[in-house]
């Protein structure tokens, strides 16, 4: 047994996106120790300003999106006719592949937002496939109750407590995976990983202790091996955990368009300003 020690830290830096929605970002398009995993974006804040502009129609080609909302909640549209929200708990998936025109706008309801966005890196041989959506609610998503805490499975397919454990959003690229933590004050956790996939966590509620300590607002990068070990500080502790293989392959990123060359990313601009893009 590897238990995977901290290899480093990255600290989330204050970003604008979309109509001007403020959030908290990192961005490791060029982090080969971090693929497949492009960008981790969190939404959070109690004032409505900060949020309610949304995320207008905008385009994509070449990379997934998973969207997990703690609290609020974002309606999607696209170009395909697919129409779908998300409130606290939920969940959704889209891959965009060679093309997808879409929106995702606050629900009206929402006083409050807590969420996150991962964009996930395509391999080359997927970046020109149909594109594909899918959201899950709150009571789908395994929720797992240990003596340490409670793992949600937001994405993939995890192995906890000797069983698997299986979220309906299971088919994302590089067999890439999301599961949202809480551990009690204290709480140790003890969790298999598998031994061929790349991983991190990112803490957005208290501190972790796995050697150094995480704090709010840090992504920590894993080394290798095949067992997670970490800690909650006396306050408890919330944070994600994502893994996936990693591709080796070379990011040309512009915008919402994540290519392999920069003559493929002038290909998919020119195709957008064409209309082409979603052909």
């Amino acid at each position: 047994m590897a238990v995977r020690e901290l290899k480093r830290i990255i600290n989330a830096s204050p970003a604008t996106d979309g109509a001007g929605v403020r959030i908290s970002r990192i961005a490791g398009f060029s982090a080969t120790d971090l693929e497949p995993f492009l960008m981790i974006d969190e939404i959070r804040s109690d004032e409505r300003d900060d949020f309610i502009a949304g995320f207008p129609e905008h385009p994509h080609r070449g990379l997934e999106t998973l969207t997990y909302m703690k609290e609020g909640g974002f309606e999607h549209r696209d170009h395909m006719g697919n129409q779908g929200a998300i409130k606290s708990g939920g969940a959704q998936w889209m891959s965009a592949g060679k093309g997808v025109i879409h929106s995702e706008m606050p629900i009206p309801e929402a006083a409050r937002m807590h969420g996150f966005q991962i964009w996930i890196n395509l391999p080359r041989t997927q970046k020109m496939k149909a594109p594909e959506w899918r959201d899950a609610q709150p009571e789908e998503l395994p929720s797992i109750i240990l003596g340490c805490g409670e793992i949600r499975v937001i994405a993939g397919s995890w192995r906890i407590q000797d069983n698997f454990s299986a979220s309906p959003l299971n088919r994302l690229a590089q067999s890439a995976g999301l599961l949202d933590i809480s551990l009690l004050p204290n709480g140790k956790l003890d969790l298999p990983l598998e031994p061929d996939q790349q991983a991190a966590i990112y803490v957005y509620n208290g501190r972790v202790h796995m050697g150094s300590v995480l704090q709010t607002g840090q992504l920590g990068i894993l080394g290798e091996g095949d067992r997670l070990q970490l800690s909650a500080d006396k306050g408890g502790a919330d944070f994600l955990l994502l893994a996936g293989e990693a591709l080796h392959e070379p990011v040309a990123h512009y915008g919402p368009f994540v290519m392999n060359t920069h003559d493929e990313i002038l290909a998919a601009v020119k195709d957008y300003q064409e209309g082409k893009l979603t052909a």
